[in-house]
């Protein structure tokens, strides 16, 4: 039985909801900072669709975004990250290093992952 290695995870809770740019930069500066493995992003589900892009790779949200839960490689990249987040959530944002998500979760209606690995290459 393989046992994954534990990732660290970053909550990122915005203020304010973000805009879908928002969330379309916010996504877009974390895959050039490089060293994120996978981003969850909750919500409330949304009777619409909207779709964004993250480079040149379209992502189609579901939900309103909420927050997101950032699994990095490593704690080395913290202080970018809070710097994307500066320049993206001006309103101001909260950081908490933590477990948030469970490896094997089911995914509900106000859960969206993106895989950042499934956006390397593009844009």
């Amino acid at each position: 039985m393989k046992v994954e290695e534990e990732r660290p995870e970053v909550e990122v809770f915005p203020y304010r909801l973000p805009s879908d740019e928002t969330v379309s930069r916010f996504l877009t500066l974390l895959r050039e900072m490089g060293g994120v493995c996978r981003v969850m992003m909750l919500g409330p589900s949304i009777s619409y669709r909207k779709v964004i892009r993250v480079g040149e790779k379209p992502i189609t949200l579901y939900i309103q975004v909420g927050k997101f839960w950032v699994e990095m490689e490593s704690l080395e990249r913290l202080e970018d990250l809070k710097r994307i987040c500066q320049q993206v959530f001006p309103y101001g944002f909260e950081l908490r290093v933590g477990r948030f998500g469970l490896a094997k979760e089911a995914l509900s209606g106000r859960r969206m992952v993106l895989r950042m690995d499934t956006l390397e290459g593009e844009g």
